[in-house]
């Protein structure tokens, strides 16, 4: 989940634009800012998740699945 940093840039955003998030877990891993590209009107939006540490950690494992089972065998559980 996101959130737009400044709420005035959905207003930004029209039917049949498209918008990117390029490099997208690279953007996650390095801090909660994500940029997103609205290639349409080649505008910029600032977004920012709130996902924790284990939350991240989670999703570059795969998933919640995946990493539990990846969590117990290391645990030797």
């Amino acid at each position: 989940p996101m959130t737009f940093v400044e709420h005035s840039d959905y207003d930004e955003i029209s039917v049949g634009d498209i918008l990117y998030l390029k490099d997208l877990l690279q953007q996650i891993e390095s801090g909660p800012h994500i940029m997103i590209l609205n290639s349409r009107k080649d505008y910029k939006i600032k977004a920012r998740h709130d996902l924790s540490e284990r939350q991240v950690e989670v999703l570059f494992k795969g998933g919640l699945i995946r990493w539990l089972g990846r969590y117990l065998k290391d645990d030797g559980g």
